[in-house]
């Protein structure tokens, strides 16, 4: 059993500050409504999430569950940056590995994608209470919608 003493070292190395400069829109408690798009089905869910600064700041971690077709689900994503480049990794209760992303801030719009599964994110600030997400998968060359998210801040 570890030490009171190394327990306290380690929480205070993992201490909150202010997230990253780039992803600060998504620090606080969501309540998003969510499209499942499954060829010509939709299928809507509710999705509850908090985003806090983490690791000294140094990233944003999203924290998400929601409940679709009968089944609970997780999820958890990593973010962080570096000047205008940001990385992701998308922790799922879906899959048993994460899922890497890289990408930049385009037009205020955070876009990330990832080589395996070939996705893109697309977070889209709307203002300081209010983000849209899109999530595509690539296809064939071309990118089809798979989620669209409406998230507005919980107060």
């Amino acid at each position: 059993m570890a030490s009171l003493a190394a327990l306290l070292a380690i929480a205070s190395h993992l201490q909150s500050a202010p997230a990253p400069a780039n992803l600060a829109f998504l620090i606080g408690s969501w309540r998003s409504e969510e499209v499942s798009i499954r060829g010509s089905q939709e299928v809507p869910f509710v999705c509850h999430s908090v985003a806090k600064p983490a690791l000294r700041g140094g990233f944003v971690q999203l924290d998400e569950h929601f409940e679709i077709d009968n089944n609970k689900y997780e999820n958890h994503i990593l973010f962080t940056e570096n000047g205008s480049d940001v990385s992701a990794w998308w922790f799922s209760s879906a899959s048993k590995k994460p899922i890497e992303f890289q990408g930049k801030v385009e037009a205020k719009n955070l876009v990330l994608t990832s080589a395996q599964p070939p996705l893109r994110l697309t977070f889209e600030p709307q203002n300081a209470d209010h983000f849209k997400v899109r999530v595509e998968l690539k296809v064939a060359g071309e990118w089809k919608l798979t989620t669209r998210a409406d998230y507005r801040r919980v107060k």
